[in-house]
C-alpha cells in the first residue's frame, strides 16, 4: 500500500461511526425499508434531550452552512483536515497528510471531483461516492443528525461510561447498529459503540471527551474525541466548528472538471471503476 492510500486510509478510519454507517448507504437505499423502524417513545425522549442540549431543532434547522477544523492523531502520526458543507449537497473536504501533501473531495452540489497528493491531479468522481466519503469525515453532522439517521431506537438499562452513568439507547437504521450511551446529567452523547454482526460482536468504541463551551456558538459541537478500536486507538481535537459562514461561491467547479449530469451513464460507470480507490477503508 503507498504511503498516500495509507494516511488516506488512516483518517478515513479515524471517523469511525460515519465510515461504519456511509460504507453500506448505497446498499441500503435499495435493499432496505426504513419506514419498518420505530423509535420508543422513552428512546426518542433521550433523543430528543439530547438534540435540545445541543442547541434544539430550531437552531439545527437553521444550520445552511458548516466550516469544520480538527486533527487527528494516531502514535506521531497526524492529519489535519477541514470539511465545508452548504445546502442542498454542496461540500468540500481538504485534508492535509503530514509529510505527503493535501488532499481535496468537492462536490458542487451537482458535480463531485477529488485531487490527491503529492501532485494535486485533479479527477471527476461520482457524487454519490462523494457523498459517502463526505459521511466518513463529517462527524458533526452524526451527532446533530443521530435521531433522523437511525429510525430505529429503543431504550435499555443505564451504563457506566467513564465514571458517568448514561442512558443507553440501542440505534439501527437496518444495515448498522449503534449502541449510544447519554450523560443522564447534561444529556449529551458520552460514547458510542459501533457493532457488527455475527462474528465481529464491536468494531470500536467512541468516546467524547470534551464538548464546546455553551453560549459561545449557536450549536454545541463535540471537541475532543477517543476511538478504540482493534489494533489502535486515535486522538481527534476539533479546533473549530462554525455556522452559515460558508458562501456559496466556495464551491464552484475548479478548472479542468466538466460539469457532469446527475445519474448520466458516466457517472455510473466511473463509480464502478473508481469505487476500489476512493471506499474509506474497512476497520
Amino acid at each position: 500500500m503507498s504511503r498516500t492510500r495509507y494516511a488516506t486510509n488512516l483518517i478515513c478510519l479515524m471517523l469511525t461511526i460515519a465510515g461504519g454507517v456511509s460504507s453500506v448507504q448505497a446498499v441500503q437505499d435499495e435493499t432496505v425499508d426504513t419506514k419498518t423502524f420505530s423509535a420508543q417513545p422513552e428512546a426518542r425522549r433521550v433523543l430528543d434531550r439530547a438534540l435540545q442540549a445541543m442547541g434544539g431543532a430550531e437552531a439545527r434547522a437553521r444550520i445552511e452552512s458548516t466550516r469544520a477544523n480538527a486533527r487527528i492523531s494516531v502514535g506521531q502520526t497526524s492529519s489535519s483536515y477541514e470539511i465545508l458543507t452548504r445546502r442542498p449537497g454542496a461540500f468540500l473536504v481538504r485534508q492535509r497528510i503530514q509529510g505527503l501533501g493535501e488532499m481535496e473531495i468537492g462536490c458542487d452540489g451537482t458535480t463531485a471531483w477529488r485531487s490527491d497528493p503529492p501532485d494535486g491531479r485533479l479527477t471527476a468522481m461520482p457524487r454519490k461516492q462523494a457523498a459517502e466519503a463526505l459521511q466518513s469525515f463529517d462527524f458533526q453532522a452524526l451527532l446533530r443528525d443521530m435521531d433522523q439517521r437511525f429510525p430505529g431506537a429503543s431504550l435499555e438499562e443505564p451504563k457506566e461510561i467513564d465514571e458517568v452513568m448514561c442512558d443507553h439507547v440501542e440505534l439501527t437504521d437496518g444495515s448498522n447498529d449503534i449502541s449510544a450511551y447519554f450523560d443522564q446529567t447534561t444529556g449529551l452523547l458520552k460514547a458510542f459503540d459501533v457493532r457488527g454482526r455475527e462474528a465481529r460482536p464491536m468494531l470500536r468504541r467512541v468516546t467524547i471527551e470534551s464538548w464546546s463551551t455553551p453560549g459561545t456558538s449557536e450549536f454545541l459541537w463535540a471537541k475532543k474525541l477517543r476511538i478504540k478500536q482493534p489494533g489502535a486507538q486515535l486522538q481527534a481535537e476539533y479546533r473549530s466548528v462554525t455556522f452559515n459562514d460558508v458562501a456559496e461561491s466556495t464551491f464552484e467547479l475548479p478548472i479542468g472538471i466538466t460539469p457532469v449530469p446527475e445519474d448520466s451513464p458516466a457517472s455510473s460507470e466511473k463509480s464502478s471503476s473508481q469505487k476500489s480507490e476512493t471506499e474509506p477503508a474497512g476497520p
